[in-house]
């Protein structure tokens, strides 16, 4: 005796004979669970950019501005960066001196954000050139930790932005998605 329904026709697939409707039925506890995940991934992901920008936000109200020369800048290259296909990222590196309360400071640091492209670091660098003064922001409980070209502008709020709005549009789209299966349950 065959296992196989008699109604089956020659080379159909389960998937093929099974009602469609069937299968919605089937995908709907599937399509819930993971659309409640992402809703909750988006939802976490939107903290962080919160979390993100409230750090940057604090630095720019709290943290003291000094005038620091620039000693020294140049480029660094990360090959092992997955920031870009190639695995390769170019960051500035720019060597500060500052003076606080009679201290001087002189600190390199490493921009907080790089690029594969080494045409917009360098353009980024000649900015930074060796000489020039720039106002940077230091952290008033350690003076040796400080942010520069700080500002209310994209390399500031850049990272929180991006990553508040892919934690928006996850957020809001899950819930609209959310909202019409809940609607279409309640028919």
């Amino acid at each position: 005796m065959s296992s196989f329904p008699e109604n089956r026709p020659v080379g159909q697939s389960r998937a093929q004979r099974t009602d469609p409707e069937e299968l919605r039925q089937w995908a709907k506890p599937l399509d819930r669970a993971a659309s409640k995940f992402f809703f909750v991934a988006g939802c976490l992901i939107l903290c962080v950019g919160a979390y993100l920008a409230r750090k940057e936000m604090t630095i720019l109200q709290t943290w003291p501005e000094v005038m620091a020369k620039v000693t020294n800048s140049g480029l660094s290259y990360d090959d092992s960066s997955p920031r870009t296909d190639s695995g390769s990222s170019y960051s500035l590196e720019v060597e500060f001196q500052y003076r606080v309360g009679g201290k001087e400071y002189k600190r390199w640091v490493k921009s907080s954000w790089g690029t594969g492209i080494r045409s917009v670091m360098e353009k980024r660098a000649a900015k930074f050139s060796p000489g020039s003064e720039h106002a940077i922001r230091y952290n008033p409980e350690d003076p040796a930790d400080l942010h520069f070209d700080v500002g209310y502008n994209f390399e500031t709020f850049g990272g929180s932005m991006l990553t508040g709005g892919l934690g928006l549009f996850l957020t809001i789209g899950l819930w609209i998605h959310l909202s019409k299966m809940k609607r279409s349950e309640q028919r």
